[in-house]
């Protein structure tokens, strides 16, 4: 009997916000309010207007990778 294979798999995301950090006069501050999810290596953004059942249909072709 073959043992099952248990990878891991680290999935996470975040919606990344303003802060109140103050920058210098010669370093430009811009915002991305995308959420964002980590999967496996990849950075993968998500746009505002996105659908959720497309969403999900990413989600589900990322665990296949």
């Amino acid at each position: 009997m073959a043992g099952q294979n248990q990878e891991t798999i680290t999935t996470f995301g975040e919606v990344p916000h303003s802060s109140n950090i103050s920058y210098s006069q010669n370093r430009s501050s811009s915002h991305d309010n995308r959420l964002m999810i980590y999967f496996q290596g990849m950075k993968v953004y998500i746009p505002d207007n996105f659908q959720p059942d497309t969403l999900l249909k990413l989600l589900q072709t990322l665990k296949k990778l």
